[in-house]
């Protein structure tokens, strides 16, 4: 998920639509997603993503300490304690996911000359391995004049800023209608 503000309002398309970040598609080729469609950055940005990560690297046999723990019991957050306490398969991992989403945010600083980027929801909680890969991503994407003044930031939030967010969306509009 995400979203876009402009000038502190929320950008929504004609059909109430607009801000669906985590189906941007990325690589064509990539993962599937739920949506159906390959490569969007859900697909390698989610939890699913990767606790899916993680099970494909245990089933291949990669070196981990991810392999002490029982499958059903492979979390992004077991992923993220490993990456935290040194793991490099699972910091590998993450690094993975803060790229795809800096690569993202670099093309949105490109056509949209953001300022900020904030970020939320369940992945929020990994941001102290997610940071230094997110700036790498934006690199590699955005436009140096453009990258220069951005700021990468997490939701203070943290991992309720979506429902959060929604819902104050939800009471905005509700009073819009009255």
């Amino acid at each position: 998920g995400g979203g876009i503000c402009l000038f502190n309002d929320l950008l929504v398309g004609p059909g109430e639509n607009a801000g669906e970040l985590g189906h941007m598609i990325i690589d064509p080729n990539g993962p599937l997603c739920p949506c159906g469609r390959r490569g969007c950055l859900e697909a390698y940005s989610s939890a699913k993503a990767v606790v899916r990560e993680a099970l494909a690297a245990l089933d291949a046999g990669e070196p981990t300490t991810l392999s002490n723990v029982p499958r059903d019991q492979i979390t992004a957050k077991r992923v993220f304690e490993a990456a935290r306490d040194g793991d490099a398969l699972a910091r590998r991992i993450f690094h993975d996911v803060g790229w795809a989403l800096g690569l993202t945010s670099g093309n949105l600083i490109n056509a949209l000359n953001a300022e900020v980027f904030v970020f939320g929801g369940a992945m929020s909680g990994a941001w102290e391995v997610l940071y230094d890969a997110i700036l790498e991503g934006a690199r590699t994407s955005a436009m140096a004049m453009s990258l220069k003044d951005v700021r990468f930031v997490r939701a203070q939030l943290g991992e309720n800023a979506g429902i959060i967010g929604a819902a104050g969306l939800a009471v905005k509009e509700f009073g819009k209608r009255r």
